[in-house]
């Protein structure tokens, strides 16, 4: 059976980052499919602290009911909340220069999206909020 793209790459980034013991194999397989987790390159409490983020925001984002009558206002405080929790990030680290600032935009487009967020309050939202 061929592994799909997916595993193969899985197995083809756990051996080259196991090549760094910066982050460990723990920590890797915890956070594999973090967004954030490349940015322990940049320092390591800088990534923990951006992985936190993201997971606190993915488990919120899935905890709005699709039903909800106030979807979209929870829409918008997670949302927010990302943002916001990544203001205080850069605030303390000064890490996100212009590559994470557009990392951090798909990112949080792709949380937008699960909420069904039009893309032009999406953006709104995070030009409004962010200050990095």
């Amino acid at each position: 059976m061929v592994p799909t793209k997916q595993a193969a790459l899985k197995v083809l980034y756990l051996a080259v980052v196991s090549l760094d013991p910066t982050p460990s194999q723990a920590w890797l397989a915890a956070h594999l499919d973090n967004p954030f987790r490349d940015w322990v390159e940049d320092s390591k409490a800088f990534g923990q602290a951006a992985c936190v983020a993201y997971t606190r925001a993915w488990h919120a984002v899935g905890a709005i009911a699709p039903e909800a009558s106030d979807r979209l206002d929870a829409a918008e405080r997670v949302l927010r909340g990302f943002v916001a929790d990544l203001n205080a990030i850069n605030d303390k680290y000064g890490l996100i220069d212009t590559l994470n600032r557009e990392h951090a935009w798909d990112v949080f487009c792709d949380l937008a999206k699960r909420l069904h967020v039009p893309e032009a309050q999406a953006d709104r939202w995070f030009e409004d909020g962010r200050r990095f």
